[in-house]
């Protein structure tokens, strides 16, 4: 599944050797038609990375023409159940909805460089409205949460560049770019 992505991504960086964690870039906003219903727009990005204190996170950002949700599917780096997401966007509270059957976990997958196996994260998409994702892409500071049955983690993203959250600049890369994108496909 192509939002193993950021998973990818981690591995070939670490395998490389060419960049440390907190440069790590995301992967290009893709706006396609939908292979199936041609009049139909994809707007995704993946592989973007939050930092933790313990562990990273990743997330990958999607939405499909006449939808009012934006896709988000959280990458946790362990194998455990995603049960939950929120979001805290500058204070303000996101609750995200599950949006799959089940978490998948670990595969085989294309980084954009080479086949990379990545056995050990587990992926659930959550939806939120495109108002949510609009607080979220205005704000200095996001922390995102992910839980399982017994656990969670947290990880903070800056969507307009605070240079007191480490990857900032590529984070304000690629929410830009989703947003902009989202614009000009009608989602606002």
């Amino acid at each position: 599944m192509k939002a193993v992505f950021g998973a990818a991504m981690l591995a070939v960086g670490l395998i490389s050797g060419c960049a440390s964690l907190s440069e790590q870039p995301s992967g290009d906003v893709v706006v396609k038609k939908d292979s199936f219903e041609a009049e139909k727009t994809i707007v995704s990005v993946d592989s973007i990375l939050g930092m933790g204190e313990q562990y990273n996170l990743f997330i990958n950002l999607e939405w499909h023409s006449g939808s009012k949700d934006v896709y988000l599917d959280a990458i946790y780096p362990q194998i455990e159940n995603v049960v939950a997401l929120k979001i805290n966007a500058d204070g303000q509270m996101i609750d995200g909805r599950v949006c799959s059957a089940h978490t998948d976990f670990g595969a085989t997958v294309y980084s954009g460089l080479m086949y990379v196996s990545v056995p050990s994260f587990s992926l659930r998409r959550f939806c939120i409205s495109t108002k949510e994702y609009e607080k979220i892409a205005q704000s200095k500071l996001v922390k995102m949460k992910v839980s399982t049955y017994t656990k969670y983690m947290v990880a903070s993203f800056s969507p307009v560049g605070s240079k007191d959250v480490s990857n900032s600049s590529t984070h304000a890369k690629a929410f830009s770019g989703f947003t902009t994108a989202l614009r000009q496909n009608g989602a606002f």
